[in-house]
């Protein structure tokens, strides 16, 4: 694991430093604290600096999407997979793959023909999860 996993202070001082120097809420600057967030089991210091984020991209939701189903949040993370303004194909595999290894096998397979229904071509690591 890595350091900042051990040490949610860290991420804390990370994300004090880049305020203090104006780089956030950068989107770029907050994506990258947001995973430290994340990564060190922070999640709601991540879900406050999400909304400090004023212009989200999609890498902004699947980080929140990602860290809250690897921090056990998995309902969460289903209500901002519904929120999201927009998708791509890491999206979907991300909700796919938290819903199989949450042991959710026939959800995930519903979110994966809701996919494919929208049109959004499936890469090999989408049928992997499946």
């Amino acid at each position: 694991r890595s350091l900042f996993s051990k040490c949610p202070t860290l991420a804390t001082i990370v994300h004090a430093q880049l305020v203090k120097v104006g780089l956030l809420p950068n989107t770029f600057w907050g994506n990258r604290c947001l995973q430290l967030y994340f990564k060190s089991g922070a999640v709601i210091d991540a879900f406050q600096l999400f909304d400090e984020i004023s212009d989200k991209n999609t890498i902004s939701w699947n980080l929140c999407l990602k860290g809250l189903i690897k921090n056990g949040y998995l309902d969460y993370a289903l209500e901002v997979f519904d929120e999201m303004p927009e998708r791509d194909v890491v999206s979907w595999n991300t909700m796919i793959s938290g819903l199989s290894s949450c042991g959710f096998s026939e959800c995930a397979i519903r979110v994966f023909l809701d996919m494919q229904r929208l049109v959004i071509r499936p890469t090999r690591f989408t049928f992997s999860i499946l």
